[in-house]
């Protein structure tokens, strides 16, 4: 049976035609009611959005709203006061109408699709574009439908449907955007930017980042553990929550992409079209296949206007997010774990011509040859087609350090200062003189107090209890968490390091710059370029570090201890400390897409349910779609 809806005009029973007909003959009448009751009450709009956000499926969204309403006619029908009835409570029709979901509760397998018609949340819409995907289980191709948000599409939707979003998520004023341009003056890719030959640049170039890495969906942890790739992008002047913040372009199973690469190839040609249209600031007048649009479609009438009707904004790629793996693997960038062949993309650096753990910043060979844009596209002929938009350089990637440093450096040097502590600063059993050091960092906590902290330590967190010193020991735990400890670790280390020996003063240096690097940073929050003064102690902190660093990590093997291990991740914090005179190194924060990665694995988890991996991608979407409507209308709470 049909589901009764709140609406003006009665529905048909017997509606005549096949599936298609039948919901093209519904959907007059259900917009011809009024704003969808679901949205009007708190708890209404609390279950559709944890609906749409996969926390919550169909089936309990309609049982929580049944059980609240036969609460609350329990509660009226016990209430002693007079003429007081269900009918008192209008808001309450929105629960009614959840609770009918499904034949109230008999047809769970209709529970999604009458609740896709009840929202009616359409004012974001994802289009599908059609890509060569592997046929799983075969050594073949097949094509198919790809769902996906276009970045130039969704632009153009939250300024003309969503304005308060607009101010707050994507373009708080034209000043702030004129005051963003204005700390780039230095930028490389600002000389000579095709941009820069508009008329009021400054004020209608909205600069937006990319940030793209893979999550695991399914069999987490596990051999056959399934991943997926999730592209994401923001505004750099915006203020809000991940889920504000960030939009959605398109989310894919790793499974259906070709080994050839032919798919991913034609994804980012595709989404480099919708970025391209986003920087002309208008609607093109071809598809993302090369085709023109027919002059009667609505595509072929709004050719040549612009995204943003007269304010004319449009949008400039400034940032490109990710960790080092998702680099390589995406943008075709060098490959960080072959060290003799040259391992970064900044520089021409090696193992032994131009040595890559050299941070001596006044004798280091490699920091006078690091690339320039000229150099650099002499030096990388097969360049990635997102490079081909005008201004995106190598300075577009912007080194994120909470894979460099955070779960990078921090996360070997953290461990190794742990390890001398339990091992051998300290003169008790490893396990007595642990609970030491971590009593200690509870008293920083305490004096100090962060939300990201570790609620414990264990010998096993950062070493093999075992075989405490077969490998080089590693931290555990969040990159939050792992940023947080340091203050406490340098804070326990003075207190018990031996003031005489040259290695734990080293060891005191580094991790007073380590801490120093990241106040910087919490002093320059809102900044969108460090000042010049900054900058420099910023870089000078940094290298300080690595040379300590890279000492410590000569001495120690060389006298039997595997500690301080150096990886490539410290040559790409080198770079950070050079490249942050350009850029604030917060703008290139991966917290924020991390955390939106995943939100979008919770609802691809509650999509996967009864889809196959071709239907995947929409499923989520659509959702998604939902999800994000409430949020931009502010009506999510």
């Amino acid at each position: 049976m049909p589901i009764e809806l709140p609406i003006e005009l009665p529905i048909e029973s017997h509606l005549q035609g096949g599936v298609l007909q039948r919901r093209a003959n519904m959907r007059p009448r259900i917009e011809g009611r009024v704003l969808p009751l679901v949205l009007q009450s708190r708890l209404g709009r609390f279950l559709v959005r944890q609906w749409a956000w996969g926390m919550m499926s169909p089936q309990q969204v309609q049982k929580t709203a049944s059980l609240e309403l036969q609460d609350f006619r329990q509660l009226v029908e016990n209430c002693s006061v007079p003429n007081v009835t269900m009918q008192s409570f209008p808001r309450l029709e929105d629960l009614e109408a959840l609770a009918r979901l499904g034949n109230s509760g008999e047809l769970k397998n209709n529970m999604n699709r009458d609740l896709m018609e009840l929202t009616d949340l359409q004012a974001i819409r994802p289009s599908t574009t059609r890509l060569p995907v592997k046929k799983v289980g075969t050594p073949w191709g097949i094509y198919c439908d790809i769902s996906i948000l276009w970045p130039h599409s969704l632009f153009a939707t939250i300024f003309n449907s969503f304005q308060g979003a607009w101010c707050e998520r994507i373009c708080p004023s034209k000043d702030e955007l004129e005051k963003f341009w204005d700390s780039q003056a230095n930028h490389p890719n600002l000389k000579d930017h095709p941009m820069t030959k508009r008329a009021n640049w400054k004020r209608r170039a909205v600069p937006i980042a990319i940030h793209g890495d893979g999550v695991p969906v399914t069999g987490c942890g596990k051999s056959w553990c399934k991943s997926m790739l999730v592209l994401s992008w923001c505004s750099m002047v915006g203020h809000g929550s991940t889920l504000e913040m960030n939009f959605l372009i398109v989310s894919m199973m790793s499974a259906l992409f070709m080994k050839s690469g032919t798919t991913k190839q034609l994804l980012w040609k595709r989404i480099v079209w919708s970025l391209q249209q986003l920087f002309d600031g208008q609607w093109s007048a071809y598809d993302e296949y090369g085709a023109k649009y027919g002059d009667r479609t609505p595509e072929g009438r709004r050719a040549g206007t612009n995204l943003c009707g007269d304010d004319g904004f449009f949008g400039v790629l400034w940032g490109l997010k990710q960790d080092l793996e998702h680099l390589v693997s995406e943008f075709g960038w060098k490959d960080y774990r072959r060290l003799d062949t040259g391992p970064c993309g900044f520089c021409p650096c090696d193992v032994n011509t131009f040595p890559w753990k050299d941070f001596r910043l006044a004798k280091s060979l490699w920091i006078p040859r690091a690339y320039d844009i000229c150099t650099w596209l002499a030096s990388w002929r097969n360049k990635h087609c997102i490079f081909d938009l005008s201004g995106v350089t190598l300075f577009t990637v912007i080194v994120d350090m909470l894979h460099v440093k955070y779960l990078g450096t921090d996360m070997y040097f953290n461990a190794s200062v742990l390890w001398l502590l339990c091992f051998k600063v300290l003169p008790g059993d490893c396990h007595a003189n642990l609970e030491i050091v971590w009593q200690a960092v509870l008293q920083w906590y305490d004096s100090n107090p962060s939300a990201e902290r570790y609620s414990n330590l264990k010998l096993s967190m950062f070493c093999k209890p075992a075989s405490p010193n077969a490998s080089f020991p590693v931290l555990k735990g969040k990159a939050a968490e792992i940023r947080a400890l340091t203050p406490a670790l340098y804070s326990c280390w003075c207190k018990y390091m031996d003031p005489r020996d040259t290695q734990h003063k080293e060891i005191k240096v580094a991790l007073a710059c380590s801490v120093r690097v990241d106040r910087i940073l919490d002093e320059q929050k809102g900044a969108y370029a460090l000042p010049a003064v900054a900058a420099r102690e910023f870089k000078t902190m940094i290298f300080s570090f690595l040379v300590v660093q890279n000492s410590l990590g000569k001495w120690y093997p060389e006298h039997g201890m595997k500690l301080f291990n150096v990886t490539i991740k410290s040559h790409y914090l080198a770079h950070l400390g050079l490249n942050a005179v350009h850029i604030n190194p917060r703008l290139g924060f991966c917290f924020q897409g991390e955390d939106f990665m995943g939100k979008i694995k919770m609802i691809t988890g509650m999509s996967a349910r009864g889809n196959n991996i071709y239907e995947l991608s929409g499923k989520t979407l659509a959702k998604y779609c939902r999800g994000m409507q409430l949020v931009l209308e502010g009506r999510g709470d």
